[in-house]
């Protein structure tokens, strides 16, 4: 516009206030510089023309910082590094896959009718033990097994409340014997609900195994065969522990209930009518009592020592293991009481030494058990012994 020539003097139109530089309006609606002083757009971008080489040579190193930006390509290539790091992530299913292990502790409960055929017993999961305690139940262990004592109530009730707890009634295989630690413990006298049920020709435990007519547990005879006579089990009968009564009956008798022992894969020796664990650690008999009470078992008892001694003879290394019986001053006497006698089968003269400084242990080594002398009273504090739990 400065070379151009006007014929007369502008006019500067109306509109005084100049736009902003960004929204100035065109040049052709506003005349040369004179007209408008207030506008520096387009002066000074023609003032500046002449110094367009210079922004433009200026601008040619635009392209140095547009050459920088095919830089950010390369912090976009180290982006794939990314997945490298979200690749460590599918390593988290590795921990997750870590997890399924800890059910194998819990995985041996479906084994359970392997382990019961080859003669071992499951682990108890602890919560089952907790549940005892918190619904007002008190527990022990006797033959590898749980049992836990509630209250009074009907048979009915008796069965919901073991079943609440993901227990079942009480199915001893040695009614008497788990009576005789029932009143070791001092629980209640009576009788107690267990698992079995009358009917008009049998009574049955709930496992389907029929308890002859002809038993000697029972407490009287006829028997009452009917459908509403449920099984008990009495604590004051000497060894005619079983008998039934009104199933409906709401003050016929405690709640007993049984699950399995606190003791993860580890397996259970069956020999005849003994059921234990066998522990190869030597330790102490008071220590032994204690590392069997740590999965709510006791050091055992076992019914037939001989036959248990044999068994231990052929199979194993190990020359004693501490069982459940200590000197009173008078006797050798088993935790639930029986006093042992002169013609159990002791080796030697060892029936004598019965001070409380001398704990039973059963020898397993060269034969002796085959003997039938394989009892001895010995020193409790030897700590060469091995342990039988149960």
């Amino acid at each position: 516009f400065s070379d151009r020539t006007l014929s007369s003097p502008p006019t500067c139109p109306a509109a005084p206030t100049c736009p902003a530089p960004a929204t100035c309006p065109e040049a052709s609606t506003c005349p040369p510089p004179i007209t408008c002083p207030d506008c520096p757009t387009t002066p000074i971008l023609t003032t500046v023309e002449p110094t367009t080489p210079v922004l433009t040579t200026v601008e040619p190193t635009t392209p140095v910082l547009t050459t920088v930006e095919p830089t950010t390509p390369v912090l976009t290539t180290v982006e794939p590094t990314t997945p490298v790091l979200t690749t460590v992530e599918p390593t988290t299913p590795v921990l997750t896959t870590v997890e399924p292990t800890t059910p194998v502790l819990t995985t041996v409960e479906p084994t359970t009718p392997v382990l019961t055929t080859v003669g071992t017993t499951p682990p108890l999961q602890p919560a089952v033990k907790d549940r005892c305690t918190s619904n007002g139940g008190s527990y022990f262990t006797y033959d590898g097994v749980f049992y836990c004592r509630g209250g009074v109530a009907s048979w009915n009730g008796a069965r919901d409340w073991c079943e609440n707890m993901g227990m079942t009634m009480a199915q001893p295989n040695d009614p008497n014997g788990l009576v005789r630690v029932i009143n070791t413990y001092s629980w209640p006298g009576g009788d107690y609900w267990i698992g079995g049920k009358s009917s008009n020709t049998n009574v049955k435990w709930l496992n389907g195994t029929v308890i002859s007519n002809n038993n000697p547990l029972w407490y009287g005879s006829p028997l009452r065969l009917d459908d509403n006579q449920c099984l008990t089990m009495l604590t004051y009968g000497g060894t005619r522990t079983l008998w039934t009564n009104f199933c409906t009956r709401s003050n016929g008798g405690y709640e007993l209930c049984e699950g399995q022992t606190l003791l993860p894969n580890v397996p259970w020796h069956v020999v005849g009518s003994d059921r234990f664990v066998r522990f190869p650690q030597g330790m102490s008999w008071v220590a032994a009592r204690s590392h069997c009470q740590s999965f709510d078992l006791d050091i055992y008892e076992p019914r037939n020592i001989t036959a248990v001694g044999i068994y231990l003879d052929e199979n194993f290394s190990d020359n004693w293991y501490w069982v459940g019986a200590r000197g009173n001053g008078t006797h050798q006497v088993w935790l639930s009481g029986e006093v042992l006698t002169r013609a159990d089968p002791w080796y030697r003269d060892y029936w004598q030494y019965v001070s409380s400084s001398y704990c039973v242990e059963i020898i397993t080594h060269a034969g002796i058990p085959a003997n039938r002398t394989s009892l001895a009273g010995v020193a409790c504090t030897r700590t060469n012994n091995d342990v039988l739990c149960g």
